[in-house]
């Protein structure tokens, strides 16, 4: 039967011996790998009451299983696989290649400066004050508060004045791109130029979209606006991608003006 540890945890007892078969099973669960190297397992009492056998019999299997090597016991944290077990009996670990030293990938930022002290902090505390409706399915433009928060401080720091009801929160640019190619071809926009060279999956996403994407030159720097010819036009709004090149230009939507919208 499966047990409340998860679904991937299926036991079947049948007849006799019953601790030799819980045995063998939790065995070849690690082996195969079903059982991953630091999983933890279900408390004794829990999966005997899942089994519908006595928890002495979990126990002994446990026991046995911990005298094999193929479980830990971590004093007061419970019963995990063993990293040893799993590796011997089952297909060697693959081999964990080096970091480099230096990781130039566009757009990704320093993870290790993120302040988990602080999210932490933040995230008890909005758990701890949060109404039940909170955790209901959310307004699809995101939650109204974050809302008003970010149009408050679009306000004061950007000089944007924006609705609370305008502004939509996505997770992430790639479904922010996605919904502003849609939103530009429900209106009657055909087609879109972006960067040439640029990153490949805004092209993707935004000719998924509906929308037909063509090549604008990028120099040295940045967008060349007289190569533009859709009326919508996507560019970087620093450092063009993947070149490096930091526009010198005295903007690029003033420098469309009347001939395309910049978006950035």
């Amino acid at each position: 039967m499966g047990t409340s540890y998860g679904p991937e945890l299926l036991v079947r007892l049948r007849g006799g011996r019953r601790r030799a078969q819980l045995e063998d099973r939790l065995r070849e669960l690690v082996r195969d790998g079903t059982l991953a190297a630091g999983s933890r397992m279900p408390s004794s009492r829990a999966l005997a009451g899942d089994l519908g056998v006595s928890r002495r019999l979990v126990v002994d299997a446990y026991a046995q299983l911990l005298a094999e090597g193929y479980l830990i016991s971590r004093q007061g944290a419970g019963t995990y696989v063993a990293a040893a077990g799993a590796v011997a009996e089952g297909a060697p670990a693959p081999p964990r290649a080096s970091a480099p030293q230096f990781d130039f990938f566009p757009g990704a930022p320093d993870l290790s400066a993120f302040p988990r002290t602080l999210w932490l902090s933040a995230t008890r505390e909005v758990l701890r004050t949060a109404p039940n409706d909170a955790f209901a399915y959310p307004d699809a433009r995101g939650a109204q508060a974050l809302r008003r928060a970010l149009s408050a401080y679009l306000r004061r720091v950007r000089g944007v004045a924006v609705e609370p009801d305008a502004v939509v929160v996505c997770a992430g640019a790639t479904q922010g791109l996605a919904l502003l190619g849609r939103a530009l071809a429900a209106q009657g926009v055909d087609a879109i130029d972006v960067e040439d060279p640029g990153l490949p999956p805004h092209r993707a996403v935004l000719a998924y979209a509906g929308l037909r994407v063509r090549g604008a030159r990028v120099d040295e720097q940045g967008l060349d606006v007289s190569s533009v010819r859709s009326p919508v036009v996507l560019a970087t709004p620093a450092h063009q991608c993947p070149t490096g090149s930091c526009s010198r230009r005295s903007g690029v939507a003033s420098s469309c003006a009347g001939r395309a919208t910049a978006v950035w």
